[in-house]
C-alpha cells in the first residue's frame, strides 16, 4: 500500500505544474479603460464695451484767417471745445455713435476806431474787410472789436474698425456775433473714437461739408436789403490723446491740436480757417 500511495502521490505532484498554466490561459484579459473626451465649448463672441464721456478744453490760443483777421492768435482763455459722446449696441452686431463737437473762437479784429475809411482795392490797412457778394464787390470798414464764432456739429456713426474707428455723417451749425448769417450744413466723414478705459489712447478724424451756406442780406450802403447766397466748402479735423492717471478714476486728461478750413463756394469775401492746440479734462460715465 505505502508503494502505490507514493505513486499516487508523484503523479499528483507531476500534474501540479501542469495545471497551473492552464488556470493562467483561463484568466479573462482586463477590458481598457477608454480614454475620455474633452468637449471644448465654441468660442464666445469678443466683448464689445461702450463707452460714454464728455470733455472740455481751453485752445491756447487758436490762429485765425478770415476777412477781419490775417492770421492773428486769438484771445487766450477764451477760445474752447467741448466734446460728448456715446456708444450704443445696433443690429446685427454693430454698434453705433452719437457725438457733438462744439467750439468756439474769440479773437481781435485791429481796426481804427476813428471815422470810417475810404478802402480802395488792395488796401493793406487792417479796418478794411472785403464785403460778402461776387468777386469784386470791394471793402468795407469796419471798426476794431472782439469777434466771436460758435459752431458745433452732431455726429452719427456706425463702427466700421477695430479699435472704435466709425463712419458717420454730421450735421453743421455756425454763427457770429458781426452780422453774418447763421451757416448750416450736412457732411460725412471718419473718426477714431477715444478708448476711455484704457490708461492712454489716441484718437482723430476728419469730416468734409461739400455745402455749408446761408443767406446775408446787406445792411448799409448802396446794396442795402440785397440778399446773397454766403456758402461754402469746408473741413473740420481733430487729433489728440486722452491720458487717465488710474483706471479706477473716471477722469482723464485729454489734449490734441484741432482745426477747419472754408473755401468759398459762392460769395464768400476770403478763405477761413481756424487751428490750434487745446488741453482739457474729461470725465467717462
Amino acid at each position: 500500500m505505502n508503494y502505490r500511495f507514493a505513486a499516487v502521490a508523484a503523479v499528483l505532484l507531476a500534474l501540479v505544474p501542469m495545471a497551473r498554466p492552464a488556470a493562467a490561459q483561463s484568466s479573462v484579459n482586463p477590458v481598457p479603460t477608454p480614454t475620455p473626451t474633452v468637449e471644448i465649448p465654441p468660442a464666445l463672441p469678443p466683448l464689445i464695451k461702450h463707452e460714454a464721456y464728455v470733455s472740455a478744453g481751453y485752445l491756447v490760443p487758436p490762429i485765425v484767417r478770415n476777412e477781419f483777421s490775417a492770421g492773428f492768435p486769438g484771445y487766450r482763455y477764451r477760445s474752447g471745445v467741448l466734446r460728448a459722446a456715446i456708444e450704443f449696441p445696433l443690429a446685427a452686431g454693430l454698434t453705433g455713435m452719437v457725438k457733438v463737437d462744439a467750439r468756439r473762437y474769440v479773437y481781435p479784429h485791429y481796426g481804427s476806431q476813428g471815422p470810417v475809411l475810404a478802402c480802395a482795392p488792395g488796401s493793406t490797412n487792417l479796418s478794411c474787410v472785403q464785403a460778402v457778394g461776387p468777386n469784386g464787390t470791394g471793402a468795407t470798414s469796419v471798426p476794431g472789436f472782439a469777434a466771436r464764432e460758435y459752431e458745433y456739429d452732431v455726429r452719427v456713426g456706425v463702427r466700421a474698425l477695430e479699435p472704435r474707428i466709425y463712419l458717420g455723417v454730421s450735421y453743421l451749425q455756425r454763427a457770429n456775433n458781426y452780422g453774418y448769417p447763421r451757416l448750416r450744413g450736412y457732411g460725412f466723414g471718419l473718426e477714431k473714437l477715444p478708448d476711455v478705459d484704457q490708461i492712454l489712447s489716441l484718437y482723430g478724424g476728419a469730416y468734409y461739408y461739400p455745402m455749408v451756406r446761408g443767406n446775408y442780406v446787406v445792411s448799409a450802403g448802396p446794396m442795402t436789403g440785397t440778399t446773397y447766397d454766403l456758402a461754402y466748402h469746408v473741413v473740420r479735423y481733430d487729433v489728440g490723446l486722452t491720458l487717465k492717471p488710474s483706471l479706477k478714476s473716471p477722469l482723464f486728461v485729454d489734449a490734441g491740436y484741432l482745426g477747419d478750413r472754408s473755401k468759398n463756394a459762392n460769395n464768400a469775401p476770403a478763405t477761413i480757417s481756424h487751428s490750434g492746440p487745446f488741453v482739457g479734462v474729461g470725465l467717462t460715465f
